[in-house]
């Protein structure tokens, strides 16, 4: 009986001292952690407020220890990995603000040295809190953590007053006409200015507007709207380049570029006086992207006295989609009547937005040159919308044929009565 129990006790005793020793060695890993940490090659504390400034790009090193192992050296921490997080209001919407090492090995008793580095945003309020937060990550332990609060200052001067939106209304303007142009500014800096001004200009049309404001205050928002750029008459239909360029603090400057669209007229429709013949094609519809597109009917009228053979051609659009002609892109017009030729564009399915292209129509005396826009939706979108816009434009297209026919009818007619009356008449 005695017998019994020694062997019971010293069992117990064993269990206790194997679970003992697993408690210790446990404690051993979960005391992983960061020996120093340097920002921008200062050395904080813990605790410690850092001052820092809006757009400002943090270095940090980490100094990560693993502690000795009273079981033997040939063990590792596996798999330590190491974060650097800012964290403040709109955190969860930028990818930006954070940083992560790769995963790595850690002989206990040993250390390791690693960089990360993460950019205060610019467009944040001075008001709003930032904490950098730095945690070590490892398999079988828990997370160590560290965790500084950040002052937040303003930008350098050189960089005080950015431009955070700029846009013309509308963004298509017709040749002859102007363009609203509206530009939203913001002073991230610590000090207010002075004669904060922006220019807008073309400058493939030696065009521009200058609008100034006297004074900008410290972190305030600001938006300049009394910009008009007119388009002369005379325009090459195209796209140009607009250059937006805002001058601060008497010496500095920062520039936002965008595009606008020139067109030779708002319907897409080409006629002279001068001109025999007369081009009608809708100037926007709607495609969807990745399908095998949309058709842009092309009504060409001769009226000349002979058939005529009109070349159709397009350019621009290399980038972004495709183009056919059908039946063909030669189409012959008999003198005095209409033909419709039908252009099919179709987009790529990565593409998106407003694009611009020519269309050219060439009978070997005259060439016409009109641009049109493709309005480019993501494929699965509501097609309801493009089959209305479809039967409107062919609905427009099917009365302007009966006006035309109208008119050579009633040409004909004319023609036809002088002739009669000429017959009636008497000669002595």
């Amino acid at each position: 009986m005695f017998g019994k129990k020694l062997m019971s006790a010293l069992a117990l005793t064993i269990l206790m001292m194997s679970l003992f020793g697993g408690i210790v060695a446990s404690a051993d890993v979960v005391n992983l952690g960061v020996a120093y940490v340097e920002i921008n090659g200062h050395k904080v504390e813990d605790n410690e407020r850092i001052e820092v400034r809006r757009g400002e790009t943090l270095d940090l090193e980490v100094k990560v220890v693993a502690p000795e192992e009273i079981l033997g050296e040939d063990n590792y921490v596996e798999n330590v990995q190491i974060q650097s997080l800012l964290v403040y209001k709109y955190s969860q919407y930028d990818d930006s603000v954070q940083d992560m090492t790769k995963t790595f090995n850690l002989q206990y008793g040993t250390t390791a040295v690693k960089d990360l580095s993460v950019q205060i945003p610019v467009r944040m309020d001075a008001e709003d809190d930032m904490l950098l937060h730095l945690t070590v990550y490892a398999d079988n332990m828990a997370a160590y953590s560290l965790t500084y609060r950040l002052d937040i200052r303003g930008v350098d001067d050189d960089a005080a007053v950015m431009i955070t939106e700029a846009y013309m209304s509308p963004s298509s303007v017709m040749a002859g006409r102007g363009t609203k142009v509206t530009v939203k500014v913001k002073n991230y800096g610590d000090e207010n200015l002075d004669d904060v001004t922006v220019i807008a200009r073309i400058p493939a049309l030696n065009l521009q507007d200058v609008e100034t404001l006297d004074e900008l205050e410290a972190d305030e928002k600001e938006t300049f709207e009394n910009l008009i750029l007119r388009i002369p008459e005379n325009t090459v239909p195209g796209v140009y380049e607009v250059i937006y360029t805002l001058k601060f603090d008497e010496y500095e400057s920062t520039t936002y570029k965008d595009t606008i669209t020139v067109l030779a007229s708002e319907t897409a429709t080409s006629a002279s006086s001068s001109s025999k013949s007369m081009i009608t094609v809708p100037s926007t519809q709607t495609i969807a992207a990745g399908t095998s597109g949309t058709a842009y009917p092309i009504m060409i009228t001769n009226m000349g006295k002979d058939a005529k053979a009109y070349q159709l051609t397009v350019q621009g659009m290399d980038a972004w989609g495709t183009a056919r002609f059908d039946p063909a892109s030669t189409v012959v017009v008999p003198a005095g009547q209409t033909v419709t030729a039908f252009l099919y564009v179709s987009a790529n399915e990565d593409v998106s937005g407003e694009k611009v292209f020519q269309l050219t129509v060439n009978d070997g005396a005259e060439q016409e040159q009109i641009s049109l826009t493709a309005n480019i939706a993501e494929n699965g979108s509501d097609w309801s919308g493009l089959k209305k816009v479809l039967e409107v434009s062919l609905i427009v297209l099917v009365i302007i044929l009966i006006i035309i026919g109208l008119v050579v009818g009633f040409n004909k007619l004319k023609g036809s009565n002088d002739e009669e009356e000429d017959e009636d008449k008497t000669y002595y």
